[in-house]
């Protein structure tokens, strides 16, 4: 278990009684293959993380935060968990354009830009294909975290 400011937060694998929590607010879709960290304050989530769509060298990634003290701590394991325990060398976010404040995030975060699906979201509104890769991920060289 870490603090997070002056907060225990603990790290545990994504599970079935979290997945509303995460749908609610990242709007993934429920896969065979999704798996994911959720930060845990008390029995209280405040922040997940999951990730499907698994190739050989991607996986597509999708977050939610309630309280933005566990961000550097989730991007931590984050890196960890796709780039170095899953070997993945690229982690793919797909974005709504209209999501300014999504968008804006995956930058500062580390994501960019690579591509947009003209209405792919919907008529008017493009889809926003962003990656960040291993080699120039800045999470990746902290030291690493573990999921309970």
């Amino acid at each position: 278990m870490g603090t997070v400011g002056q907060l225990p937060v603990k790290l545990v694998p994504l599970t079935a009684e979290h997945w509303e929590w995460i749908r609610q607010r990242a709007h993934p879709v429920l896969c065979k293959d999704t798996t994911g960290i959720v930060a845990l304050r008390g029995s209280k989530i405040v922040g997940a993380l999951a990730f499907d769509s698994w190739s050989a060298g991607s996986c597509l990634g999708h977050a939610a935060i309630e309280d933005p003290r566990v961000t550097r701590r989730l991007l931590r394991a984050l890196a960890d968990y796709v780039f170095g325990q899953a070997g993945r060398k690229v982690m793919l976010g797909l974005t709504p354009a209209d999501n300014e404040r999504a968008l804006r995030l995956n930058r500062g975060i580390g994501l960019r830009e690579v591509y947009r699906i003209r209405d792919g979201y919907k008529p008017g509104i493009d889809y926003v294909l962003q990656e960040m890769r291993a080699e120039d991920c800045r999470w990746f060289s902290i030291p690493k975290q573990k999921v309970a």
